[in-house]
């Protein structure tokens, strides 16, 4: 879908079904181009200033490319391959080696908080996506399955040769689910399209991973506003951001409840468990592909862990939601963060 419009037709912005809200455009000397497409199961939204026709071409030819490498659920894809072939060698575009190796990098950095062999563990929780969230025979893994599982999570045990363009998984069994970077990943290679073409002033929206480029056309930062984990039609925070890509993760998007007990889709690859101490993670960075691991991996540190953390790492700002919806806020992110005006 292709939309061009002038700027007040996006004056309020709704993503039903992310995290963040993009509040925003007023007049400008310059007609915006919309483009919608749906990829990774999620969709995407592009906004930017007088795209040609050859440029929306190439941004939706390199969106539905990443979607055939890295959706899992695909049998053809790079991810699916090697998953399939776990044990042996499996030859990848180079893209797919490239994600790899900085989600290994992240799975380091955030001491395995983050990982990207979590697949099984997924495949397990089978935690679907909220408005499937009906069904009433649903119940957690027993301790045993987590006990069988967990030997297969082991980022260490990704072998990725990039001179050979091919990645191992070294145990059977083992699987990759880089749902939780790939979407990051892809929203970088968007921005860095644009800034080759000389495009600025443009927002980029791909299921709730965002990235602000340039500032917004009224010449001031991008305002996106942070969801209340609990009420999803309200606004909790907003921020302000400019050259600065943006994630959420929430236990209000995927999860299950089980016996008064909510189980969020952010797994700790260490317990098996879900993370349960915090309800929202929203971490902005330089890079989406940073902030979408990183969002995860506070999630299930916890506030002190991950505060710590975010304030060790140069760029990434954080605001932490608990569970008695108190914010907790790096100290690089105070300034940018306002709240609504309470009536």
């Amino acid at each position: 879908m292709i939309r061009k419009s002038v700027l007040p037709a996006l004056i309020l912005y709704i993503y039903l079904f992310g995290t963040l809200l993009f509040f925003g455009c007023a007049k400008g000397p310059e007609p915006m181009v919309e483009i919608q497409v749906f990829a990774m199961d999620t969709y995407l939204r592009l906004v930017a200033p007088s795209l040609q026709d050859t440029q929306i071409k190439r941004i939706k030819e390199e969106v539905a490319r990443l979607d055939r490498l890295f959706n899992r659920f695909s049998p053809g894809s790079d991810i699916s391959r090697v998953n399939e072939a776990a044990g042996q060698w499996m030859p990848v575009d180079r893209d797919t080696v490239t994600l790899l190796e900085r989600a290994k990098d992240l799975a380091v950095q955030t001491q395995g908080c983050y990982d990207p062999t979590i697949g099984p563990l997924v495949e397990l929780w089978q935690i679907a996506p909220v408005e499937n969230n009906q069904e009433k025979n649903w119940e957690p893994p027993t301790a045993e399955a987590l006990d069988a599982t967990l030997p297969l999570i082991d980022y260490e045990a990704l072998a990725i040769d990039p001179e050979g363009g091919q990645v191992r998984l070294a145990k059977p069994g083992m699987k990759l689910d880089v749902g939780g970077i790939a979407k990051g990943y892809a929203v970088d290679r968007l921005a860095e399209l644009l800034q080759n073409w000389g495009i600025a002033g443009s927002l980029i929206d791909f299921g709730g991973d965002y990235y602000a480029l340039g500032s917004h056309p009224e010449g001031r930062p991008w305002k996106l506003g942070i969801r209340h984990p609990r009420n999803p039609e309200q606004i909790i925070a907003y921020l302000s951001v400019e050259n600065q890509a943006v994630t959420t993760s929430g236990d209000y998007q995927r999860y299950r409840i089980y016996q008064g007990r909510r189980f969020s889709h952010l797994l700790n690859p260490k317990t098996g468990y879900p993370g349960e101490e915090l309800t929202s993670v929203t971490v902005v960075a330089p890079k989406g592909i940073t902030a979408d691991a990183l969002s995860t991996a506070v999630f299930v540190m916890g506030k002190e862990r991950g505060l710590e953390l975010v304030e060790s790492w140069p760029g990434v700002e954080t605001v932490i939601i608990d569970r008695d919806m108190k914010l907790w806020i790096s100290s690089g992110l105070k300034e940018n963060v306002t709240f609504p005006v309470e009536n």
